[in-house]
């Protein structure tokens, strides 16, 4: 017998004693179960009536046309971040939760809706799909004055192949690793840790943003260990180390939102940036191994820890911009 499997049984023998013991009351013990199930079937039932049951969001239709966009999008492409399009974040993140829905449950309804959306950004030969109305704006990074946002949808490139054994996501994986090591050459910081810029165009705002390592590391961990680049595998540990070091308020036990160098920072902790942050730490471990996985485990340990300190003892949760007073504008 492994020791996880008698570590789980003990749990479950001290669990069942304390039940019989009467220190937690069965019939508590069965509610909290009743709560947790009502709670998920809850979730389901709005994920699947904003993604897979409804007819205003099906891929296929708003990828075609530039002027729709996804319900849950409230950048709105046609609106204020035109240049953003079908492969940035705020599509990426929701079909990656799609995709492990169906990794957990294994009911296809998921991964079909996951593959009818990236099969309609790709074209019958692995390369750009375009929209009907505008032919030129749809490819991740195309655009001048933007880069990390752009990229977060190929995250789920593997995954499709995986999925399909369709050889086009393969295609398109190599094009942006390629299209990526193309733009480090413009816009990879020296004095940041040769991570990239966050926005590609001349900017005031700090170069580098905790949002964009999880927009664009997790692909490239991941890409890199289907080829076999260990060079890159290990730069991207770099990389994160060097936030870790060098974006981190010890004082307070919290991570700049932005930093110019180790010097420069915006002085603010958002906390929104620092769950980016968490994610790309734990979507990079998947792709690590040996000692590249416990540097990764290191600089989360450290995050989770300092996190834990600034929570609020009172309702378990932290203030939206956690270098400012509590709000109307800055709940918790």
């Amino acid at each position: 017998m492994n020791l996880r499997k008698r570590a789980k049984q003990l749990i479950a023998f001290v669990l069942a004693l304390v039940m019989v013991l009467g220190m937690v009351p069965v019939s508590a013990a069965a509610a909290a179960d009743s709560t947790l199930a009502a709670s998920l079937n809850k979730a389901k039932t709005y994920i699947d009536g904003i993604t897979i049951k409804s007819s205003s969001n099906d891929p296929a239709t708003v990828v075609k046309n530039f002027k729709t966009h996804f319900t849950w999008d409230n950048e709105k492409r046609e609106n204020s971040k035109s240049y953003l399009f079908d492969w940035s974040y705020y599509n990426g993140v929701v079909f990656e939760g799609i995709e492990y829905v169906y990794e957990v449950t294994g009911e296809s309804v998921y991964k079909d809706y996951v593959v009818e959306y990236m099969s309609s950004l790709i074209n019958a030969n692995g390369g750009w799909a375009t929209c009907s109305n505008n032919s030129s704006k749809q490819c991740a990074g195309y655009n001048s004055t933007h880069g990390a946002d752009c990229y977060m949808t190929a995250a789920l490139l593997l995954d499709s192949y995986e999925m399909t054994g369709d050889s086009r996501y393969l295609t398109m994986a190599a094009t942006l690793y390629k299209d990526l090591d193309n733009a480090a050459k413009t816009y990879l910081l020296k004095n940041a840790g040769n991570n990239f810029r966050h926005t590609w165009a001349s900017d005031p705002s700090p170069d580098l943003w905790l949002d964009g390592l999880y927009m664009i590391l997790p692909f490239r961990a991941e890409y890199a260990k289907y080829i076999g680049d260990q060079e890159e595998l290990d730069l991207i540990v770099d990389r994160m180390q060097w936030v870790s070091d060098n974006m981190y308020n010890s004082s307070k036990g919290l991570f700049y939102h932005a930093a110019d160098n180790a010097s420069s920072n915006s002085g603010t902790y958002w906390l929104r940036s620092i769950g980016w942050y968490a994610a790309a730490i734990v979507d990079i471990m998947d792709s690590m191994e040996g000692e590249n996985l416990e540097a990764m485990k290191r600089q989360l340990v450290k995050l989770v820890d300092g996190m834990r300190a600034c929570q609020n003892t009172s309702n378990g949760m932290w203030l939206n911009n956690m270098n400012a007073a509590k709000s109307s504008s800055n709940p918790y």
